[in-house]
């Protein structure tokens, strides 16, 4: 085994990064790799557990979590938690099973277990952690850990000020698929081939089944259809658009939109999960999302502005100030009729649009997934990496 990538499955980035390295590996050096959701080696119904009750828990106690998810203290609760299992353990028969050249992480957890047992055998081996958001909290271990890949500087500091050696940092970005890197077609002929006019577009993700935040996108399109196909509301007939809403695996939320998108004064098309993404961001001069890391680093080399709901704590909330910062992303307004207008006004802007989708260009790194497979190799020689 070259490569063994672990991951945890509360919510799918960890995953789908996970699965993005290791299609990479294989593709571009020849490796075999493994990923692996080591909650899964616990319980295999787990994953499913633990991320409900994450939900859960964060809309119980969001404000908490905002306040020490960057806190390096909560290392040490996380460590009371893992004396209390057998996770270490479990880790290092997985770790004898395989014996992979390389361990890399794409979640907090897996890479503090990594820490653990190198710290409790006396020994390290080659391991990667890699962020999927574009600030590191506070789980993640520096102890015996051979390289770092971060998305941002700010990231590398906060790193830096833990004590990390900063050689060892790497701001290679966050993983996404090749295709988001590959869009060679321009947008007008991907918007034909994907049976959109030439216009004006909104793309909005509202996939997720989970509850708040995760929900508000869903959420919020129902009431933002609601209030566009009201005959009280004042919408200009004049405004040129199309709307594209992905549902993914939330039928209940498609359901409500069909039901809605009858009495709209534009073309929608309504989507449940598709498998080109990318195309439909290329499509598009505007996405509305929640802001997670891949999700974000997916809409930023495809270039599409975004309007950010939903934001979750922590990582979510350093992920949006970032993008806003940027310049690639705006907060959508609270109230719907306000937010209605924003993104009619936003569509509507084609030179903010344009600076925008400079900024996105400016920010995003395709070639992360690339970048980082090189990097494993260096690791995996025991070679010194230098900047």
């Amino acid at each position: 085994m070259d490569a063994l990538i672990l991951y945890v499955s509360i919510g799918s980035g960890h995953r789908r990064a996970a699965e993005v390295l290791a299609e990479t590996f294989t593709r571009q050096v020849g490796w075999t790799c493994l990923p692996v959701d080591v909650l899964t080696l616990v319980w295999s119904g787990l994953p499913s557990l633990a991320n409900n009750m994450n939900a859960w828990l964060l809309k119980l106690a969001a404000s908490f979590y905002e306040h020490y998810w960057g806190d390096h203290e909560a290392l040490s609760a996380l460590d009371k938690v893992l004396g209390l299992t057998n996770m270490v353990g479990l880790m290092r028969e997985l770790a004898a099973k395989h014996q992979p050249a390389v361990f890399v992480c794409t979640h907090a957890l897996p890479a503090r277990i990594l820490s653990l047992l190198w710290l409790k055998d006396g020994r390290s081996q080659p391991t990667i952690n890699v962020a999927t958001d574009f600030m590191v909290n506070g789980l993640w271990p520096v102890e015996r850990m051979s390289a770092f890949v971060v998305a941002s500087e700010a990231a590398r500091a906060r790193l830096v000020r833990r004590g990390y050696p900063t050689q060892h940092i790497h701001a290679l970005g966050i993983p996404v698929a090749a295709h988001f890197a590959t869009q060679a077609e321009s947008q007008t002929r991907i918007r034909s081939r994907l049976g959109l006019a030439n216009k004006p577009t909104l793309l909005a993700i509202t996939g997720s089944l989970h509850n708040e935040p995760y929900v508000q996108s869903a959420r919020v399109m129902s009431e933002l259809f609601a209030l566009w196909g009201s005959e009280e509301t004042a919408v200009s007939p004049h405004a040129d658009l199309q709307i594209v809403v992905i549902t993914g695996r939330n039928r209940e939320n498609l359901l409500i939109l069909q039901s809605l998108v009858q009495r709209l004064p534009w073309p929608v098309t309504l989507l449940p999960f598709v498998d080109n993404i990318g195309e439909w961001m290329v499509a598009s001069d505007l996405m509305v999302t929640k802001p997670g890391g891949v999700t974000t680093a997916e809409a930023l080399s495809c270039a599409v502005p975004m309007l950010l709901l939903g934001i979750g704590p922590g990582q979510e909330q350093a992920n949006a100030d970032l993008l806003v910062n940027e310049g690639c992303a705006v907060i959508g307004a609270k109230e719907t009729a306000i937010l209605g207008a924003q993104i009619l006004r936003l569509l509507g802007d084609d030179e903010r649009l344009a600076q925008m989708r400079a900024a996105c260009w400016g920010l995003a790194r395709p070639d992360a997934a690339q970048e980082i497979a090189r990097l494993a190799q260096c690791v995996a020689q025991a070679e010194t990496i230098y900047e």
